[in-house]
């Protein structure tokens, strides 16, 4: 009887010992898993920073190249009104001339 005692005593101090070893070896690895879940999460963290400053520089090309656009349109906007402008003015001047002829040839 005490020799069973004293075999289930090993069987059991071994056990314990594998049981202390694969504790061990798990918090190994979760440690390792841990680190790793770290690094993963820190290169997330710089590849999404480094999306949003891509997307910020693409907003601001975009933005940049409608700006151009626009001040092209204005510019081709402002000459045409400084061309209406003009006829408009040369307009004036010919309907002027054209009524102090009519009044001078109306006195006569």
């Amino acid at each position: 009887r005490d020799e069973e005692i004293r075999i289930r005593d090993e069987e059991i101090s071994t056990l314990r010992e594998k049981l202390e070893q694969k504790d061990a070896v798990s918090r190994v690895k979760i440690q390792e898993l841990t680190q790793l879940l770290r690094s993963r999460d820190e290169e997330i963290r710089i590849l999404r920073a480094k999306l949003e400053q891509s997307d910020q520089s693409d907003a601001l090309q975009t933005a940049e190249t409608k700006a151009q656009e626009l001040a092209q349109k204005f510019e081709e906007r402002e000459k045409e009104f400084i061309d209406m402008k003009i006829q408009f003015e040369e307009k004036v001047a010919t309907s002027e001339s054209k009524l102090e002829d009519l009044i001078v040839h109306s006195r006569q």
